[in-house]
């Protein structure tokens, strides 16, 4: 023989042999993959079942308190109360009060602005440095108590940025840009 012949048989020899181990190192990487898997879904199974579980049991102990408090005698409350000390009658009788809604503008923070979950309006104000104007996106000069307050008015004079401002009364949220220039220069006056 040849020794071509030699080198394409040898050829053919190795191709086969890359074939088979390639099929069947393919099959049992994809068994070992499918069994890790398999693993992992019994696990997370197991978990969810554990967590649904844990939260029937919770549940329960919540309603089987409910049930305590709503059928329990009246002479039982009234000894309850009695055991607490003068001091601690006091504090039992005061109220907590409720959170009440902002009457006026308040400053928020730029991820309020930009993530509000309110329905509140967005408008961008300009604060001019150089000659203390305050603006709104038409380039008007804006009214600044029923917007901003002059409170806040003065934050922005010593603020280093941008402030972000809600307006609880006019349900508007604003956005103020602080820029080193003139208003009245740049629009023609007032």
């Amino acid at each position: 023989m040849k020794a071509w012949t030699y080198a394409v048989i040898f050829g053919i020899g190795g191709a086969l042999g890359f074939a088979g181990g390639w099929c069947f190192s393919k099959r049992r990487y994809e068994e070992k993959a499918d069994e890790e898997i398999k693993e992992i879904k019994n696990y997370y199974h197991k978990k969810r079942l554990e967590e649904e579980k844990r939260m029937e049991e919770i549940n329960a102990k919540i309603e089987e308190k409910i049930l305590n408090v709503d059928n329990k005698p009246a002479d039982a409350s009234k000894t309850a109360y009695n055991r607490i000390g003068d001091d601690e009658k006091v504090l039992a009788e005061k109220e907590v009060p409720e959170e009440e809604e902002p009457t006026k503008p308040y400053l928020i923070t730029e991820e309020e602005y930009l993530n509000g979950k309110n329905e509140n309006e967005k408008l961008s104000l300009t604060y001019y440095v150089y000659d203390d104007t305050l603006a709104d996106d038409c380039d008007e000069m804006v009214d600044i108590e029923e917007t901003i307050s002059s409170d806040i008015y003065n934050q922005i004079i010593d603020s280093d940025g941008d402030l972000y401002v809600r307006n609880p009364i006019t349900e508007t949220d604003y956005e103020i840009m602080k820029v080193e220039a003139s208003f009245h220069e740049r629009y023609g006056g007032y």
